[in-house]
């Protein structure tokens, strides 16, 4: 199944508050797609949303890596003032 198949799955259960459905069709992402910067940001989302801020900034970290003028990610990494 493709990628984007499984992200869009889990948006709809984050969407739902079903996190756990939701990292589950994440974790069905094989290989190097797993790392994919729409399947870290779909990881990101999720796990704000649930509140479970320990896995979420791993995920902001990491798209603060690959793209460090992105506002929202670095705003929530409390790198930039309001």
């Amino acid at each position: 199944m493709k990628p984007s198949v499984h992200i869009s799955r889990s948006n709809g259960y984050r969407e739902l508050g079903m996190y756990d459905e939701s990292i589950l069709e994440l974790e069905a992402i094989e290989g190097e797609d797993r790392l994919h910067t729409s399947v870290v940001e779909a990881r990101y989302n999720t796990s704000r949303d649930a509140e479970a801020w320990e896995l979420a900034m791993p995920m902001a970290e990491l798209m603060h890596e690959r793209k460090p003028t992105s506002f929202c990610v670095v705003y929530e990494l409390g790198r930039c003032e309001k």
